[in-house]
């Protein structure tokens, strides 16, 4: 991915004598060490998935969500050319996302901070590429 430039270009730097993708290889290692410094100090790594497992729902009800919404974008000038439009490209979708944003609201009173933590902070390190 980096050499496709679809990832920073540094991660496609291979070394030359071994072959390997040293830089991606050192950045990997580098997360999974702080990742493992991290489950120590909050608790086991049970708690720990299972805090992650609980914030990948979070995350999945805004991606449903914008998907709802943005199906009724993308038709919003096909809406009124029948019933069956209105009803499948518009009404549905958006009762989906709004269904989905009242998950996401009522989920927030149910779970742990540090799975609210984790969820919301992953949603806002993915503004980072999308920007």
């Amino acid at each position: 991915m980096g050499r496709d430039r679809t990832m920073p270009a540094a991660l496609g730097k291979v070394h030359r004598r071994w072959n390997t993708p040293w830089v991606a290889i050192t950045v990997a290692g580098a997360v999974a060490l702080v990742l493992f410094v991290a489950s120590n100090s909050l608790g086991t790594v049970g708690d720990v998935l299972s805090d992650a497992i609980s914030a990948i729902g979070l995350q999945i009800a805004v991606y449903y969500r914008l998907t709802g919404l943005a199906v009724v974008v993308a038709y919003r000038k096909m809406l009124l050319a029948s019933p069956a439009n209105f009803l499948f490209g518009g009404l549905w979708p958006f009762l989906g996302a709004l269904f989905m944003f009242w998950i996401f609201i009522e989920s927030l009173g149910e779970l742990s901070a540090a799975s609210i933590a984790i969820g919301i902070g992953g949603l806002a390190v993915g503004l980072f590429p999308m920007v």
